[in-house]
């Protein structure tokens, strides 16, 4: 109760006040205030240092940084302030709301932000969360027994490429909540002849349990064009790792580059 007394709290005083004021990796950010407790870990390196690592890392001034599910903007924003131009892909409405809010607050200009998913097919998409709330980045395409669902639109990895003509992407960050699956397949003859950085979280706990370990095989297998496999950490592992039991029923991010 307590807590929930101080968010409330936090977020009315935010709210007047207009922003969230926070730095984040020595940059000072104005951020949406309804989630003013995230980005306080953020700020506090609570909240995936590995990411914000990959994306300083393998981001220049002159590189193009393409984001499939971007939630609110934590990666986007990191990206922002580091590369030429960003391509975010978030097609919950309510993440895309609050994505879009961030970007306006930071007077960021160099990003092209669409309310679209990412996937194997195009088309009319159901989605719902695995969570509790409308945004709150487990919303997937996977979810099927949710009572309240929002329909979006999808395209493809190709549609996007023939109507964006990206240049110079050299990092791609995918967090679709379980649709990865479907989705690297499709896009593993650009990978492999382009082969820009692949920061990828896997949900195999959203996939029926016999099926978990297959699917991550079938991503293994797809990506083994890639010599070189880092955990969360960015610290290097074998690719074998892919194929535990642990990478099968838990939910993990890996980096793939050349």
């Amino acid at each position: 109760m307590l807590l929930d007394w101080v968010r409330s709290s936090g977020r009315a005083y935010y709210r007047a006040r207009g922003h969230f004021p926070a730095t984040i990796r020595g940059t000072e950010y104005k951020l949406d205030p309804y989630h003013f407790a995230f980005w306080r870990a953020a700020a506090q390196e609570r909240w995936e240092p590995g990411t914000l690592d990959a994306i300083t890392t393998y981001l220049t001034p002159e590189s193009t940084y393409v984001d499939i599910g971007a939630w609110i903007g934590p990666t986007v924003l990191h990206a922002a302030r580091r590369c030429a131009r960003v391509y975010c892909f978030e097609p919950d409405p309510t993440a895309l709301r609050f994505l879009n809010w961030n970007l306006d607050l930071n007077g960021l200009h160099n990003v092209h932000s669409f309310g679209l998913a990412l996937a194997a097919e195009p088309g009319l998409c159901r989605m719902a969360t695995f969570g509790d709330n409308p945004g709150d980045s487990q919303t997937s395409l996977l979810q099927t027994e949710a009572e309240h669902f929002v329909e979006v639109l999808a395209i493809t990895w190709a549609d996007f490429l023939a109507k964006a003509r990206p240049e110079n992407v050299t990092l791609i960050k995918m967090d679709v909540e379980g649709a990865e699956f479907d989705l690297v397949p499709t896009m593993c003859a650009y990978l492999e002849a382009e082969r820009p950085a692949l920061l990828l979280s896997t949900h195999g706990p959203y996939l029926d349990a016999d099926k978990r370990k297959a699917a991550m095989a079938g991503l293994s297998e797809a990506l083994a064009f890639y010599p070189n496999v880092f955990d969360e950490n960015l610290a290097s592992i074998d690719r074998a790792e892919l194929l535990s039991d642990a990478a099968a029923e838990g939910f993990g991010t890996y980096l793939f580059t050349d």
